[in-house]
């Protein structure tokens, strides 16, 4: 390594070399260099914020599927460009609706969003037709919509646990399955507080195959799942549906026939509605 020597006058003893200054380095283009590293940063910076944004929407297409995708086109307004389950969101809030999700395909959910507050989550994947769903969405009280996408094979995913699945998803309104149908499918006795204080759910497609269980708490609930509560085959032993007493007056109402055929549909599985 060179040494740098240092020169001094020899009447002042002030140092000749090195010296510092104060006035700025000149670059070729005219700017001094202070300012040019300044906007090289700025440059690289504004780079680099674009690929990750970039990345983000890659990864944001991937997990939503059918469900959601960033869409600035569609979008209600330009700050809200990203959708999932129909909500729309802005960067920062689906960052973090993508950070807080799970994106692997988990056979047992049990209780991973209990508590949550974010509007929705990434679909849930299932990777087989099976699933533990024992309070996964226990007093998540902010999820207004949840999509469960099943493996491409069956039209059932099976629940081997589903006690408090839902319970105390006070906002929640949708539980979309897409070609699928949530089953409970080992349960000898009724499932516990699977629906409990879900009061705005209104899209849900269940049924238990050998049980009633109990939905009185929704009185939104559409005639499509309502329907879909009847299982494909007759319980050999009955069983009681229990749903809110508006679902019921529609049910019971003979002037409202599709909802009033329901009865008669059910009654040929060994079903009965009844209301608390």
């Amino acid at each position: 390594m060179a040494k740098i020597q240092e020169l001094y006058d020899r009447a002042s003893g002030e140092t000749i070399y090195p010296v510092s200054t104060t006035r700025a380095v000149i670059c070729p283009n005219g700017s001094d260099l202070e300012t040019r590293l300044t906007s090289e940063k700025q440059s690289i910076e504004s780079r680099l914020e674009k690929a990750k944004f970039a990345l983000f929407v890659d990864l944001w297409n991937e997990a939503w599927g059918e469900y959601g995708g960033y869409d600035p086109d569609n979008a209600p307004d330009p700050e809200h460009p990203f959708m999932g389950n129909r909500l729309w969101f802005t960067y920062d809030e689906a960052v973090e609706i993508y950070q807080r999700s799970y994106t692997q395909n988990l056979w047992s959910l049990e209780r991973v969003y209990k508590g949550c507050r974010l509007p929705t989550v990434l679909p849930l994947r299932v990777p087989i037709h099976e699933l533990k769903g024992t309070g996964v969405f226990e007093s998540a009280v902010g999820v207004t919509r949840i999509s469960i996408i099943g493996p491409p094979y069956d039209t059932t995913i099976n629940l081997s646990e589903a006690s408090s699945m839902f319970a105390n998803c006070t906002s929640l309104e949708e539980v979309v399955c897409s070609t699928h149908i949530l089953r409970a499918a080992y349960h000898n006795v009724p499932t516990t507080n699977i629906f409990y204080n879900c009061f705005k759910l209104k899209e849900i497609r269940f049924y238990c195959e050998k049980v009633g269980f109990d939905i009185h708490w929704s009185p939104l609930l559409s005639l499509a799942s309502v329907q879909s509560f009847i299982p494909p085959k007759a319980v050999p032993d009955g069983a009681t549906i229990t749903v809110h007493p508006d679902v019921y007056a529609k049910l019971t109402d003979e002037t409202n026939t599709e909802w009033h055929a329901l009865l008669a549909l059910a009654a040929e599985k060994n079903i009965t509605f009844a209301t608390n």
